[in-house]
């Protein structure tokens, strides 16, 4: 009797308590699966700036959040009461700790919900929903990417959905396409399969584990109807019921780049090609620009992972490049390609037999571990003479000066040496004679002067 009448008294108390709690916290619902998402409901009976809630960033993704003040009338008189609705997914499963946060003076309580590990195949009406992962490329190197693809098969109505992306440590992932449905056999059924692929592209070499993709979606259920429409006209739709599936987690193993590609750019792929796109070469003449387009298309790489295309102006062409133009394909049979496409004007500088230069790429071809090139052939042309431009047929022009400055010094000294002589002489003579006339003056004057001090004599 006497453990009912605590028991009775500790209720109470807590229920007392509750109700003249100021802040409160409330969640729902209290047990999901990994991948969905719940609400955190906070409640202040008073209007004060919002709570800090960080400490919720290291288990929960804060997915949106909405803020209501209000007013109640009790008794005649306005309260004040104000409400923050959090949307939260969990970053991991088990059993999760919502903490304690301080509203104003007060503190609301902590709360836990359990988050339960999301399965591979379920069973809705004796019909079953199944999801599996799979990695189409068998051998895998540092920055050589590989295809992640994820079906899901199912005979239940799946109305909408979407794959999550799977996740690789130190590694970048891409959605590539949008989802594809087909249809396939499976234990003499006939299910309708929705794929996705992604793209990865791993950064450092080792063994991991790739951290799968989940499936969460919505099904039309059977047992109830429900309508909305105006007058005669009503729809008729069933309810949608969500699922969520997970496919098993697989092991990578990522192979570390080759001792002997060291100094070398590194471009691991399946398949490297180099094309070409040239302007006519018929009746080039000197100055007349030749447009080539250089096109460089590797397998199972990215974009980025493409060396540059480049060609440098020699004695026989001046070189114009312009900027490169990179870009991403992707087909269905689960292939990607990086292109890196850059234009050239060629302008010959001389008429003859001329060459438009080779260019070779290297690589490293993932599929049998050996080093290869990518060749782009040298073209010969016949470059024909054009009247009205002025060829080129000395060596480059930092070199012509250089002769040209040796040269003309040595020239103009031994043309003109006896007309600097013969000048020099005729005024050497003139400022000779010119002298003695000076001197011959002088002494003529000199006899005629009186004597100034004839006493002396």
């Amino acid at each position: 009797m006497k453990k009912i009448i605590i028991l009775l008294f500790i209720g109470v108390f807590f229920l007392v308590s509750e109700c003249y709690a100021t802040v409160r916290a409330q969640i729902n619902p209290v047990s999901i699966q990994e991948g969905q998402t719940f609400q955190l409901m906070l409640f202040a009976d008073f209007l004060k700036p919002e709570p800090d809630l960080s400490a919720l960033n290291s288990d929960f993704v804060v997915v949106s959040r909405s803020v209501s003040p209000s007013f109640v009338f009790l008794n005649g008189k306005a309260r004040e009461r104000q409400e923050i609705v959090l949307t939260l997914r969990p970053k991991k499963t088990g059993v999760l700790t919502i903490p304690s946060f301080s509203w104003g003076k007060e503190k609301t309580q902590s709360l836990k919900i359990e988050v339960l590990n999301a399965s591979d195949s379920v069973k809705i009406e004796n019909k079953s929903i199944l999801i599996e992962a799979e990695i189409l490329n068998k051998t895998i190197y540092e920055g050589s990417g590989f295809i992640y693809r994820v079906k899901l098969a199912e005979r239940v109505g799946i109305v909408e959905g979407e794959f999550s992306a799977p996740s690789l440590a130190d590694a970048q992932v891409l959605a590539v396409g949008k989802n594809q449905i087909s249809q396939e056999t499976i234990d003499n059924s006939l299910y309708q399969v929705i794929s996705q692929d992604f793209i990865i592209f791993p950064q450092k070499s080792g063994d991991f584990t790739l951290e799968p993709s989940t499936f969460l979606g919505y099904y039309r259920t059977k047992n109830e109807q429900m309508n909305f429409g105006v007058g005669l006209l009503t729809i008729y739709q069933p309810p949608h019921e969500e699922v969520l599936l997970r496919a098993k987690p697989i092991q990578v193993k990522v192979l570390a780049r080759p001792e002997q590609t060291n100094g070398m750019w590194w471009l691991p792929s399946s398949n490297v090609v180099l094309e070409e796109n040239v302007s006519s070469l018929d009746d080039v003449k000197v100055g007349q620009p030749i447009t080539r387009q250089v096109s460089l298309i590797a397998q199972n790489v990215s974009e980025d992972m493409l060396p540059e295309i480049n060609f440098s102006s020699n004695a026989d062409f001046k070189v114009y490049p312009e900027a490169p133009q990179k870009n991403m394909s992707y087909d269905k049979t689960g292939a990607f390609f990086a292109e890196q496409t850059r234009t050239f004007v060629f302008i010959p500088l001389k008429s003859g037999q001329l060459e438009l230069p080779s260019l070779s790429i290297d690589w490293f071809d993932v599929k049998t571990g050996t080093l290869k090139q990518a060749i782009l052939k040298a073209k010969t042309l016949n470059v024909l003479p054009d009247a009205t431009v002025e060829e080129i047929t000395q060596e480059p022009v930092n070199e012509k000066k250089e002769v040209v400055s040796v040269i003309l010094p040595n020239k103009f000294q031994y043309e003109y040496k006896f007309l600097y002589f013969l000048f020099g002489f005729v005024c050497g003579l003139l400022i000779g004679v010119a002298g003695i006339i000076f001197v011959h003056q002088k002494k003529e004057k000199q006899k005629k002067l009186p004597d100034l001090y004839p006493e002396n004599k």
